[in-house]
């Protein structure tokens, strides 16, 4: 019979911690970018802690459906870059190269019509 009053002890396996992934996905890099990889990594995860962070405080009290947009706005860079992959996987790499040169030059007329 269990002791429902007994503490719950996890083991280290458990522990759910966002930079233990890190190791798992750089096995899919080639070691010469590895290091780069990782770094990227962990620097992207603290980007996304601070933008999770932040929508939750300023765009989910907005409205009861706010949440919705919330996980459609953190999907669009996910499904932009698989959507690229596709294009170069399928050869259309001339495509893809627009796409990302018109999706950059709009940020930098952005960044220029904001100073």
């Amino acid at each position: 019979m269990k002791n429902s009053n007994a503490p719950v002890v996890k083991r280290e396996a458990e522990v759910q911690n966002p930079r233990s992934i890190a190791p798992f996905l750089s096995e899919f890099v080639t070691s010469r970018v590895r290091s780069r990889f990782t770094g990227a990594l962990a620097g992207f995860f603290s980007f996304g802690f601070v933008a999770a962070a932040l929508l939750g405080y300023f765009v989910i009290p907005l409205a009861p459906e706010a949440w919705r947009y919330v996980i459609l706005l953190t999907a669009a860079p996910v499904l932009m870059l698989l959507w690229w992959r596709k294009l170069v996987a399928q050869g259309r790499t001339t495509e893809a190269e627009g796409i990302v040169e018109r999706i950059e030059a709009r940020a930098i007329v952005t960044v220029q019509q904001s100073e």
